[in-house]
C-alpha cells in the first residue's frame, strides 16, 4: 500500500533528513528473492528473505531493523537444509546523515562446503584454487558504522574433512575458534585476531597439530597487507622426504613450539623460534615465501642438548649405535618438499657421550681382533660442513674415544650415504692389545688405518679394503722402521755371540703374523 507523508525541505536547500523526519513509523516487507549469476559457468546464488521489518523507536530517534532469510545454491532442492546459508540480522540506525548505525548479523550452523560454493560466486577470484568437503561453520558479527566503523566478528569451523589450496599438500580434519576485533575507515582495515583450539592434519607430510593457538595483528590497505603474530603449538611433527625419488623421510617431533613472526610483500619472516626436539632445545629464525612453488624457506638455527639415540629412534632401526647430547647450528635454504633441494652450512658437537659397534668402525675392529673396543665412550666428535643439493660436505670431522680417533672427509647425504675417505688412528691402550696394529705401528703407541668409504652410515661399504690391503700397510710401515733405524740407528750395548739374537726378516714376520691372523678357521 502507499504510504502517505510529506518531507520537508530545508532552507538551505539541501536534502537531508533525520530519523524523526521519516514518513512513516514502520515498514514491513516479505517473501523478497534476488538471484545472483555468475559471469563464468551459469551457476547461481538465490536470496531469500521471507520477511523484513524498518520500525521507528518510541523517542523517534532510532530505526530498528531486522530480517532474516538464507542463501542457497539456486539448484539447491528446497528441502535440503545441508544446501543453505541461514542468516539473521538486528541493525539500529541512530543517524542517516553521516549514517551512524550498530547492529549484529548472524549467520548460523551451515555446511563449509555450502559457504565456499556461494562466496565463489557473490566473489569471484577470492577463494580460486581453494577445494573444501565437509565440516561446519556458524558466525556472528557485531559492528558499529560511525565516522570509525568497529567492527567484532566470532567463528567457529568445526570437522572439515579436507582443504586443499592449489597444489598445495591436502590438510584434514580441521578445526578451529576465530576471534577479531577491529575498525575501518578511509579504505584501511586493522583487526587483532585469536585463533584458537585449532586443529589440523596433513597425512602427506604426517603432520598432525593441536590445540594451536595464534595472536595476529593484521593492517590493510587497498594495495598493501601487513600482519604480525605469535603462535604457540603443543606437538608438532613434520615429516621431509629426502628426494623426489627418495620417497624415505625424516621425522621431526618438535615439542611446546612458539614463535613470534610477521608478514610483509609475500614475505613470511619468524622474527624468533623456539621449540623441544630430540630431547634438547632448538631456536632460530627465518623466511617463509608463500608465493613460490614449492614454498621456499630460509632457515637459521641452533639447537643444543638434541639426543642422538632419539633421533636414531624416531628414523632408524638401531636407536643405541650412538648415544649422547649433540649442539649444532644449521644455516640454509631449501624448500618443504625435500631434504635434497637444501644449500647452506652448519656444524655439529658432541661431548661425553656413547658409541655402540657402529658400523662404520665394526668392519676394522674385527680384522685386528679389537672388538672389546666396539662399544666406548665418547670424549668429542665434532665437524663443521657445506651443504650443497642435500648433499653435506665436511673436511674436519672427527670422532676421539677410548680406543682412539677417526676422521672423515668427504660427502655425507642428508639420505645418510656416505662417500669419502676415512682414518681410524687407535691410541696406545688399543695397539697395546693387538699384534696387528703393533706392526703397523711406527712409533708402538699409536696405529692408523686409512680406508674409503661408501654406502650409508649404517650400512657402509669399504671399496679395496681386504686382510691384503693391511699387509700391504703392514710392509710398508716396517720398511719405514727399518729406513728410521738406518738413518738414526739406536745405540746398542755390545753383546757376546752366544748372547747375540738371531737374524730375522721383519717383512717376512709380519707377513707370518698377519697370515696367521687371517688364517680362516676350520
Amino acid at each position: 500500500k502507499p504510504v502517505l507523508g510529506s518531507i520537508s525541505r530545508p532552507a538551505s536547500g539541501s536534502l537531508e533528513m533525520a530519523i524523526e523526519d521519516l514518513p512513516f513509523d514502520k515498514l514491513s516487507g516479505s517473501k523478497l528473492e534476488l538471484r545472483i549469476t555468475a559471469q563464468k559457468g551459469g551457476k547461481a546464488v538465490l536470496l531469500q528473505i521471507p520477511s523484513a521489518t524498518a520500525e521507528r523507536s518510541e523517542s523517534r530517534s532510532e530505526l530498528n531493523i531486522d530480517f532474516k532469510g538464507s542463501l542457497a545454491m539456486a539448484d539447491a532442492k528446497k528441502a535440503d537444509l545441508a544446501g543453505k546459508l541461514p542468516f539473521k540480522a538486528d541493525i539500529k540506525v541512530h543517524a542517516l546523515k553521516p549514517i551512524q548505525a550498530s547492529g549484529t548479523a548472524t549467520i548460523e550452523t551451515s555446511s563449509v562446503e555450502t559457504m565456499a560454493a556461494i562466496i565463489e560466486i557473490v566473489a569471484p577470484g577470492h577463494i580460486s584454487g581453494l577445494r573444501l568437503a565437509g565440516g561446519k561453520t556458524d558466525a556472528e558479527l557485531k559492528f558499529s558504522l560511525a565516522p570509525t566503523t568497529q567492527f567484532a566478528f566470532n567463528a567457529s569451523l568445526n570437522n572439515i574433512d579436507s582443504i586443499v589450496y592449489n597444489a598445495s599438500p591436502e590438510i584434514k580434519k580441521f578445526s578451529a575458534q576465530l576471534a577479531m576485533t577491529g575498525q575501518m575507515a578511509d579504505g584501511s582495515v586493522s583487526a587483532d585476531i585469536g585463533i584458537t583450539n585449532a586443529a589440523l592434519a596433513i597425512p602427506s607430510r604426517k603432520i598432525d597439530m593441536n590445540k594451536v593457538a595464534i595472536k595476529l595483528q593484521a593492517k590493510s590497505t587497498p594495495s598493501k597487507l601487513s600482519v604480525t603474530g605469535s603462535a604457540s603449538v603443543p606437538r608438532f611433527d613434520f615429516d621431509l622426504p629426502v628426494s623426489s625419488t627418495n620417497r624415505s623421510s625424516y621425522l621431526f617431533p618438535f615439542l611446546d613450539v612458539s614463535t613470534s613472526f610477521s608478514y610483509n610483500g609475500n614475505v613470511f619472516t619468524i622474527k624468533r623460534a623456539q621449540a623441544k626436539l630430540f630431547g634438547g632445545s632448538l631456536s632460530g629464525s627465518g623466511k617463509v615465501f608463500p608465493d613460490k612453488h614449492p614454498v621456499q624457506l630460509e632457515v637459521n638455527a641452533k639447537g643444543s642438548g638434541l639426543r642422538a639415540e632419539s633421533f636414531l629412534d624416531s628414523n632408524t632401526t638401531q636407536k643405541q649405535v650412538i648415544n649422547g647430547p649433540v649442539a649444532g647450528t644449521f644455516k640454509a635454504t631449501g624448500d618443504i618438499e625435500t631434504l635434497a633441494s637444501w644449500n647452506g652450512s652448519g656444524s655439529l658437537r658432541m661431548q661425553n657421550g656413547r658409541y655402540n659397534t657402529p658400523p662404520v668402525v665394526t668392519p676394522f675392529l674385527s680384522l685386528i681382533n679389537l672388538k672389546e673396543f666396539a662399544s666406548g665412550d665418547i670424549s668429542e666428535a665434532s665437524g663443521t660442513f657445506v651443504i650443497r643439493q642435500g648433499v653435506m660436505t665436511t673436511s674436519d670431522m672427527a670422532f676421539l674415544s677410548s680406543a682412539g680417533r677417526a676422521d672423515y672427509r668427504g660427502d655425507v647425504g642428508l639420505d645418510t650415504s656416505l662417500k669419502g675417505n676415512l682414518n681410524i688412528t687407535f691410541a696406545t691402550a688399543a695397539v697395546a692389545k693387538s699384534r696387528v696394529l703393533q706392526q703397523i705401528s711406527l712409533d708402538g703407541k699409536s696405529a692408523s688405518i686409512p680406508s674409503r668409504v661408501e654406502g650409508t652410515l649404517l650400512a657402509p661399504v669399504f671399496p679395496g679394503f681386504k686382510p691384503e690391503k693391511l699387509l700391504e700397510l703392514g710392509l710398508k710401515r716396517q720398511g719405514q722402521k727399518l729406513l728410521q733405524d738406518i738413518l738414526k740407528p739406536r745405540s746398542k750395548e755390545p753383546t757376546s755371540p752366544d748372547t747375540a739374537p738371531k737374524k730375522s726378516d721383519p717383512a717376512k714376520d709380519l707377513l707370518k703374523d698377519l697370515g696367521n691372523l687371517f688364517k680362516r678357521r676350520r
